[in-house]
């Protein structure tokens, strides 16, 4: 029996791995700002990612990679329609712009930033939302929340058997406000989420990871998306962002 061989055998009989994910949200309120009439030179809320921002990931994986959502909140006082323009920026650059009327029955807004460019986010990358309003002294902002969640997470390398596998899906709530219908895109093991049912994969005896997206893709890191979702009574109001946690199999041979 060669070497190879005689290790594929050991993991054969190894101990049942679990990996857990906990989020790490960098969520601050602050005072009630009025938002300019044009766009400003200066972004309102300025993230620079730091390690502390991460997931606490128990036994690390093999790799992961990382995907953020940035929210910020505010309320329309006016006591009429206003519409909130935004630019979402990525280290210096321009990512997307858009707007929304905000209307006084729902007078809460949410800017849900994912627009954080094509790549997995890294340590030290610059993410910024700018706000402006359509008339002066009518909106203010006062909410701002940094949340990442791994996305493409390879448990073990690549083509490796994972055994006995289960995991369970999660989503992040957010510390304050409460959360809109719907969960943010993304694919699980080849599903789409509208169809997930992570159950349906527990107890497998074998899952293989051969594809670029690992074991779970959050659609937006591919696919840019930011949105403003209203609220009659209260800010954030955002859509969950999904992950798999916690994580548990037996490493298998190679294939």
């Amino acid at each position: 029996m060669s070497r190879q061989q005689g290790e594929q055998m050991a993991a054969l009989e190894g101990s049942q791995k679990t990996i857990t994910t906990t989020l790490n949200y960098n969520e601050t309120t602050g005072s009630q700002v009025d938002l300019p009439n044009a766009e400003p030179g200066t972004s309102q809320v300025i993230y620079t990612v730091a390690s502390g921002d991460l997931p606490t990931i128990s036994s690390a994986p093999f790799s992961t990679g990382y995907y953020a959502e940035v929210y910020v909140g505010g309320r329309n006082y006016s006591g009429g329609a206003v519409t909130v323009n935004y630019r979402v920026i990525l280290n210096g650059t321009s990512q997307t712009t858009g707007s929304a009327s905000v209307a006084t029955a729902t007078s809460y807004f949410t800017v849900n930033a994912g627009s954080f460019g094509t790549n997995p986010l890294v340590v030290g990358d610059v993410l910024e939302v700018r706000l402006w309003a359509s008339a002066a002294t009518s909106v203010y902002w006062d909410y701002m929340c940094l949340s990442v969640v791994p996305t493409r997470m390879f448990p073990e390398r690549r083509r490796r058997m994972l055994l006995d596998f289960s995991a369970t899906q999660a989503y992040s709530g957010l510390p304050s406000g409460t959360s809109a219908s719907g969960v943010v895109s993304g694919s699980y093991l080849g599903q789409s989420t509208t169809s997930l049912n992570p159950t349906g994969f527990n107890g497998a005896m074998a899952i293989v990871l051969d594809t670029a997206n690992g074991i779970a893709r959050q659609g937006r890191d591919t696919a840019q998306a930011t949105a403003i979702t209203q609220h009659a009574t209260t800010r954030p109001y955002y859509s969950y962002i999904f992950y798999l946690s916690p994580i548990s199999y037996r490493v298998g041979p190679d294939l």
